[in-house]
C-alpha cells in the first residue's frame, strides 16, 4: 500500500488523492468486534431441565423402546419456516429441531390413520 505522501505525488487531482486517503484511512482503522451476550449459565441450566424434563416425561415405555430400536433414518434438508414459528420452538429450549420433527411425525400418523379408515370404508 502506498504512503499518503507517495499517493499526493502520484495523484495530482484532488479529488483522487482524497478518495485514497479514505480508502487508505477506512482499511487502516480498527474495527470494533461484536461480542454475543451471554445468557447466564444458571438461566442456561434452568432451560436445559426443563428441555430435558419435558422431553422425558412426554416419553412412554413403549415409545422409549421404539426410539432405541426403530429410529428412522433422518433426511437433511431446506425448509423454509415462518420466523414466529422458529423463534416459539427456539423459546422452548435446545432441540427444536427434534421438538419439529416429532409434531409432524405425529400430523403424519394422523393422516395415514384418516387414509386407512377412508379407504376401508369405501371398501366397506
Amino acid at each position: 500500500m502506498f504512503s499518503r505522501a507517495e499517493l499526493s505525488a502520484k495523484c495530482s487531482y484532488g479529488n483522487i488523492t482524497s478518495w485514497h486517503e479514505r480508502a487508505y484511512n477506512s482499511a487502516m482503522t480498527a474495527k470494533s468486534k461484536k461480542t454475543k451476550r451471554k445468557e447466564p449459565q444458571s438461566r442456561r441450566i434452568a432451560r436445559l431441565h426443563a428441555s430435558i424434563e419435558d422431553d422425558l416425561f412426554g416419553l412412554t415405555e413403549e415409545a422409549v423402546a421404539e426410539a432405541r430400536w426403530d429410529r428412522p433414518r433422518k433426511q437433511r434438508i431446506s425448509l423454509r419456516v415462518d420466523c414466529e414459528v422458529v423463534d416459539w420452538f427456539k423459546s422452548r429450549g435446545p432441540g427444536y429441531q427434534t421438538r419439529m420433527n416429532r409434531i409432524l411425525r405425529r400430523v403424519m400418523m394422523e393422516g395415514k390413520k384418516r387414509e386407512l379408515s377412508r379407504s376401508g370404508q369405501k371398501q366397506g
